[in-house]
């Protein structure tokens, strides 16, 4: 077989393998959540499906397919089980997941392992550092490149469309309407990409970032430098001011690393030659314990002030490993002998220090909201923190299933201001959210949407709108009640409630809202069907948001004085979009 012929079987596998990844992108976004109810399930499904994919994607290109095949589900599916063990310590995944940490965590799982993977399979060790520092690089660039492209193929295919539509053809347009075929076509061609990239290896390499990334190496040294000098003049109160202090010097830390490393690349050879630039590399390494010393100090003051919360937790954990980073960066510049190997050593082994903390994280043994709960109730027990002052809102709502326990905990307490906190946790319970928790407004929801449906007016007759309908528009339900009693020019209530069909690609009926806001005006807002039990506020109604200066158009809609009919302005249409104007 010809080398031409290998790479056009390599290059139809991987767009094949891309094509296969972008139909299980496609299932899991528009068909799975209308068959799956359990969100756990799903999640499970989603995590497995994205971490097979992306692991064979990424080692399909130094080890073949047949290899990153057998390969990826040792990356996938203890990657998977671990983030569902976590999402345990909550009742619904959605909150678990918004957190951010979770993320984190399993994308360290899921890419940290492939080089060592790769290292197993062509080094003699798969602790070779040579091997794990350039795959490492490879594995970045190759996805930045063949993501770009990617992106250029769209806007090609875009370009082609509007050109073949000019003469009237809208082929381009008719495929894409078919519904996998935007996944499928966006897999193809990222792994065809990836297959063209590992074919120009020699051209397509990390040689050029690490090169360029040295060229900030002293620059950013300096701007540390003088960061460092002022600080015993300008004091550190804006240092300690919150944590976005602390992330800031974590990033520069972390960013310290890394520009310490693209400096002495895999090996002595490859290392930058410039006696200036290894002066600098060592300067960098002796500044990164100063940035972690700093950051941590700031994390732990905002401890001893607020207690442990789940982000303080993850901001320490990352500063204790960063910390590891410090030690063993200025040691081994400390210790002059072979720095330069000491740090590569060690990049080799706190990667799987990193790892390990990463699954830790989703395991008890790293439990940050129970953490922070316990903190949290330690505080309230001792008077740290007074009952109007801790957060329940985010103890309650967002640390699941710790801080419902700490709730069950808070309601037995014997404290000086038990009824004050029996009161806030009432009003805890009976709010959706955290300004009507905050603004001591829980539990008004239901009563002032329960008023306003009273009030309303549905045509045509005999229509019964649940409540939960209106509850996307729950901010304005005050303005609605006050629109109900005033009245028209006839004496009718001032807001009225049309349900029509109005979209016929949209399931069920939408419901027009007519409201007299004030004068003369009369106001509207859109819903449009999701499903059986609400209705969401639609986006755009043409023509309303000014409002109409025409309050006998209530008075017609009761008196049932309207049609359905197409408009009388004529539309554009380009694929889903329609445009129109309001005469």
């Amino acid at each position: 077989m010809t080398d031409m012929n290998e790479k056009a079987i390599q290059r139809a596998v991987m767009a094949l393998l891309g094509g296969l990844a972008g139909m299980a992108l496609w299932g899991l976004v528009e068909i799975l959540p209308d068959r799956i109810e359990n969100e756990r399930v799903l999640l499970g499904i989603a995590a497995a499906a994205g971490a097979f994919f992306v692991s064979l994607l990424a080692m399909a290109g130094p080890l073949g397919p047949r290899w990153a095949v057998a390969l990826a589900p040792l990356v996938a599916i203890p990657a998977t089980l671990l983030l569902l063990w976590g999402s345990f310590r909550f009742d619904e995944v959605g909150p678990y997941m918004e957190s951010g940490q979770p993320v984190f965590a399993f994308s360290a799982l899921v890419f940290i392992p492939l080089p060592y993977l790769i290292a197993w399979r062509m080094a003699p060790d798969w602790r070779d550092y040579q091997t794990l520092f350039n795959e490492s690089w490879s594995i970045v660039v190759r996805f930045v490149v063949a993501w770009t492209f990617v992106g250029l193929f769209w806007a090609v295919l875009f370009f082609s469309d509007a050109l073949l539509q000019i003469v009237g053809l809208e082929i381009i347009e008719d495929l894409l309407d078919i519904e996998p075929v935007p996944y499928i076509m966006t897999g193809m061609m990222l792994g065809l990409a990836l297959a063209v990239v590992n074919e120009m290896s020699d051209y397509v390499s990390p040689f050029l970032a690490i090169r360029l990334l040295r060229l900030l190496l002293p620059f950013v040294l300096v701007v540390l430098a003088i960061f460092v000098a002022a600080l015993p003049f300008r004091g550190l109160s804006g240092l300690f001011g919150g944590l976005s202090a602390a992330g800031t010097l974590m990033a520069a830390a972390v960013g310290a690393v890394t520009l310490v490393t693209s400096a002495l690349d895999a090996w002595d050879e490859e290392a930058t030659e410039s006696p200036l630039m290894k002066l600098a590399a060592q300067a960098m390494a002796l500044m990164i314990p100063v940035l972690t010393l700093l950051a941590f100090w700031a994390v732990a003051l905002r401890v001893q002030q607020y207690g442990w919360t789940p982000t303080r937790v993850a901001a320490a954990t990352a500063a204790g490993i960063l910390s590891l980073y410090a030690v063993a960066y200025a040691g081994s510049v400390v210790m002059r002998t072979d720095w330069m190997g000491r740090i590569r050593r060690a990049n080799g082994v706190l990667a799987l220090v990193l790892l390990s903390v990463a699954a830790l994280w989703l395991t008890p043994a790293i439990n940050a909201q129970w953490l922070s709960a316990a903190s949290q109730l330690s505080r309230l027990e001792r008077g740290a923190v007074s009952v109007d002052e801790v957060d329940l809102w985010s103890i309650g709502r967002e640390w699941g299933r710790a801080g419902k326990a700490a709730l069950a905990r808070m309601e037995n307490m014997d404290l000086d201001d038990s009824e004050r906190l029996k009161e806030r946790l009432a009003l805890l319970e009976a709010s959706s959210s955290r300004w009507e928790f905050e603004s001591g407004r829980g539990g008004t929801r239901d009563a002032t949407i329960d008023e306003f449906i009273s009030k309303l007016v549905v045509r045509p007759e005999g229509i019964a709108l649940e409540a939960s309908m209106f509850a996307t528009g729950y901010g304005m339900v005050d303005g609605w009640v006050q629109s109900c009693d005033r009245r028209t020019p006839e004496g009718n209530p001032g807001c009225l409630a049309l349900v029509v069909d109005l979209l016929p690609k949209s399931p069920g009926d939408e419901v027009l809202l007519f409201t007299q806001v004030y004068g003369d005006r009369v106001s509207v807002q859109a819903f449009t069907s999701r499903n059986r039990e609400t209705l969401d506020l639609a986006s755009v109604i043409s023509g309303t948001w000014g409002g109409f200066q025409d309050p006998s158009l209530i008075d017609r809609l009761h008196a049932g004085d309207f049609r359905v009919g197409a408009p009388t302005a004529r539309a554009i249409f380009s694929g889903d979009v329609e445009l129109s104007i309001t005469p």
